[in-house]
């Protein structure tokens, strides 16, 4: 759902009443006019964000709500991936937090930043699932890499 700031909402109704009328023109600051129109958008901004909380307040409720029953909660799951190189470097190596991993379908993320050290070829670290799809419109890799 696209929340509308006031400033969208009092430009679409300011150019709605342009288009469909030739009788009022003058939309400047503090013109009644303008008045009117800003009085209106700001009450339906403020529906907006109050229909938004709302949603997302009790979107997770619903699906267990009408039974009675609580929705346990979730846990993601979390793994050890190490991260190699094929020489040494003279230089550290560092991997941002939030690094994602592909394992087959299954999307991980680094937990925090991690670095290969100078003169070592590789790094364990602990990444997480992630639930997003990273890249929607194309397959995901079958081999375990590195994604980004």
């Amino acid at each position: 759902m696209e929340t509308k700031t006031f400033e969208q909402i009092y430009a679409d109704m300011v150019n709605y009443i342009i288009s469909h009328q030739d009788r009022l023109t003058d939309f400047n600051d503090g013109s009644a006019a303008a008045s009117l129109v800003e009085s209106v958008a700001r009450e339906i901004a403020e529906l907006y964000v109050r229909t938004r909380v709302g949603y997302s307040s009790y979107l997770r409720a619903l699906p267990s709500s009408p039974f009675g029953f609580e929705a346990k909660t979730g846990a993601k799951a979390a793994a050890s991936v190490r991260f190699r190189r094929g020489r040494p470097f003279s230089h550290a190596s560092p991997i941002a937090e939030g690094c994602v991993v592909a394992a087959g379908s299954l999307l991980f993320s680094t937990v925090s930043p991690a670095v290969i050290l100078a003169g070592q070829t590789e790094s364990d670290e602990v990444v997480r699932r992630t639930a997003y799809p990273v890249y929607q419109n194309q397959a995901l890799p079958q081999k375990r890499q590195l994604l980004r």
